[in-house]
Formats: structure tokens, sequence, C-alpha cells
């Protein structure tokens, strides 16, 4: 039981606000865009694993270069928003719910489980929605181990902030 509480609360939070941006994003940018996101899997996939494979610093810095120039547009700073919010909240959050045990092994091991079987779960929900295109399966061995190294780096890191923060009684 010590494990459960901060693993699902941690998948939960990871996939809910990665959804909830990205619809909020997507339906600034173009409201009836938000059909076509429900309409494959392949469009579905990346609310799981998008935020944990890609390095978000490069990303967030030039998102918010642009941001700055144009104030008035909502979806990219709901992008930016998107791209560090969920993790961080999941993280954090999943670290504070699994405090209870007492055991900085299971705090990690619970949030860092938790991140990186949503990323698992979106990945082979993008291979799926790949099959009928024909992808080569170099490219799937390609994405694979490019998304998978990435994700457990990312989720390490805020795992380890996670654990941090929990341990030093700020949370």
């Amino acid at each position: 039981m010590k494990f459960i509480k901060g693993f699902v609360v941690t998948i939960a939070l990871y996939v809910g606000l990665s959804l909830l941006f990205t619809l909020i994003g997507s339906y600034l940018d173009l409201p009836e865009s938000v059909g076509l996101f429900f309409s494959s899997l392949a469009s579905i996939a990346p609310v799981f694993y998008l935020n944990l494979v890609n390095p978000v610093i490069l990303s967030v810095f030039q998102g918010t270069e642009a941001y700055i120039t144009d104030p008035t547009n909502l979806s990219l700073l709901f992008v930016i928003l998107g791209a560090v919010v969920p993790v961080i909240v999941a993280a954090l959050i999943g670290a504070l719910v699994e405090k209870k045990s007492g055991s900085v092994k299971y705090i990690f091991l619970s949030t860092f489980v938790g991140l990186l079987v949503a990323a698992a779960i979106g990945m082979i929900l993008q291979i799926v929605g790949w099959m009928p295109l024909g992808v080569s399966f170099d490219t799937i061995a390609k994405f694979l181990t490019g998304g998978l190294i990435m994700s457990a780096l990312n989720a390490f890191i805020w795992c380890a902030i996670g654990v941090f923060v929990t341990s030093k009684g700020w949370g």
C-alpha cells in the first residue's frame, strides 16, 4: 500500500494535467482541432509521453521569448505551461502523498515508476497508431530508445527534486 498511493496519484496527475493543457492549447489555437485530437491513438499518445520525452529547457526558453514578443498568443502560453507543469506537479504531489510511508526509497520509486509507466503507455499507443501507416522498424527502435532514455532522465530529475522537497520538510 505504501507504493501504490504515490504511484497512482503521480500517473493520474500527470496524465490529467497533460490532457488539460493539450486540450486548452489546441482549443485556443483552432477550436475545431479538439475533435481531431480524439480521432486516433496517434493523436492521444503524446499526452502520455511528450512532456517527459522532450528536453523542455530549450523549448521553454524559445516559447517564452516568443510569448514575450506576442503576449496575446494564449495558446503559446499553454504550450509553455503544459511542457513544465504536469511533470512538476505530478512528481511533487506524488512525493507528498507518498511521504507518509516514511521511506525515501518509496517516495522516489513510486513517483519515478509512475512517470515511466505513463510514458511507456504513451509510447505503446504511439506505435500502435503508427502500425497502419507502415512506419519502419528502425524508426520505432529509435523512437523507443530515445524516448525511454529521455523519459527516465526527466523523471529522475523531477522525482529527485520531489524527494528533496519532502525530506526537507517543505511539503
